[in-house]
């Protein structure tokens, strides 16, 4: 999983949750024995631990701290990314899309939009038809950035599925 271009195609990101699901499962098991297969994941106390739903949390929040520590240095977080990636490869084009996209509420994603704004990689442009509807554009500041993001986001998802 080298590609820069990380994102938007749901089949890619399907597979990278089922490695992820496995290796949170594997390092579980192995918590046991003493190593670890995935940087950051907990050990599982039980078998009830185990069920598909509390893996596909574990692995999204080993997956979110992971990022979050890559993109420190941008001053972003994975969160935040995931907004800029949504609106650049066109997803999402309002706060509505990515509040339904990204499962936000409307309160929470203002704040985030209004924090990358504050950074200006991303700008609120209202409609000239419909002045209710405001687009969200990447500006070139954010899409200067883009990319390094992107692979900043790949080297995560290596790293996560390097022992599997």
């Amino acid at each position: 999983m080298t590609n820069p271009q990380f994102g938007g195609e749901l089949v890619a990101q399907a597979v990278v949750v089922q490695a992820v699901i496995l290796a949170v499962a594997m390092n579980s098991k192995q918590q046991h024995s003493g190593t670890t297969a995935v940087p950051g994941a907990a050990a599982a106390g039980s078998d009830d631990d185990m069920i598909v739903g509390h893996l596909i949390g574990r692995a999204r929040s080993a997956l979110l701290t992971g990022l979050d520590t890559e993109l420190e240095p941008f001053g972003l977080t994975g969160a935040q990314f995931a907004v800029l990636k949504h609106v650049a490869d066109g997803s999402a084009d309002t706060a509505a899309d990515l509040c339904r996209t990204m499962h936000y509420d409307t309160g929470s994603m203002t704040r985030m939009l209004d924090r990358l704004e504050e950074k200006a990689v991303l700008r609120r442009e209202r409609c000239t038809q419909d002045r209710r509807v405001v687009y969200l554009r990447i500006t070139a500041t954010g899409n200067e950035l883009l990319p390094q993001l992107r692979t900043a986001a790949v080297r995560v998802i290596d790293q996560h599925l390097a022992e599997i």
